[in-house]
């Protein structure tokens, strides 16, 4: 690939994010968060496992604009479901961590890349393509994860499921009081001190 086709190759995934934003922003609303969340993780699995095996450049740009976009529809429900699903003692954190993960991710698989693309350890023809097998593999476990992260309650109110909503919501919230409750006996405090009664229930 000559510079300029690396070049395209940035803008086409820069273009699948923004466009992947917009389109699985619109249908985290309608499908629900945890949907798109396991739907988006698939979509950049099986682009990033096609990159892999990509025959010509055209095929390479096609995979890294659906990488793109997958990606993009990750950010976009991940955001909504943090608001939703995290406590707000916790959420600013919570928020700081997820997104900021991407720039870990990005320092490892740069780092990764070091010894695939040595020329003297692995042959030039297949280490690209053994660094984008791996980016697949973890994404494997990442969604094995992601089937265990519970509906949002908000999404369920919303779509007239308010049973299911209000046993979630009533959940989360027994266990966010408990560990204030440990958090504060084990600090000799009640529960209850300092206008903490608010946040146990």
């Amino acid at each position: 690939m000559s510079n300029f086709d690396i070049g395209l190759a940035g803008a086409v995934y820069v273009a699948g994010c923004c466009l992947g934003a917009l389109v699985f922003g619109q249908l985290t609303d309608r499908f629900g968060r945890k949907t798109l969340f396991l739907i988006t993780l698939a979509l950049y699995t099986v682009a990033t496992v096609l990159t892999a095996f990509s025959p010509n450049p055209a095929w390479y740009f096609a995979c890294r604009f659906l990488t793109g976009a997958g990606i993009g529809g990750e950010y976009a429900a991940i955001n909504s479901a943090i608001d939703e699903l995290i406590p707000a003692h916790y959420r600013g954190r919570v928020d700081i961590v997820i997104n900021g993960s991407f720039w870990v991710g990005a320092v490892g698989g740069a780092l990764l890349t070091i010894p695939l693309l040595d020329p003297t350890m692995v042959s030039p023809s297949i280490g690209w393509r053994l660094a984008f097998g791996l980016g697949a593999l973890l994404a494997v476990g990442v969604l094995i994860v992601r089937r265990h992260v519970p509906k949002s309650p908000r999404w369920l109110f919303i779509h007239g499921r308010e049973r299911t909503g209000s046993t979630l919501s009533n959940g989360s919230k027994n266990r966010y009081a408990l560990k204030i409750t440990n958090c504060q006996n084990r600090k000799g405090r009640s529960p209850y001190d300092n206008g903490d009664r608010s946040a146990s229930r």
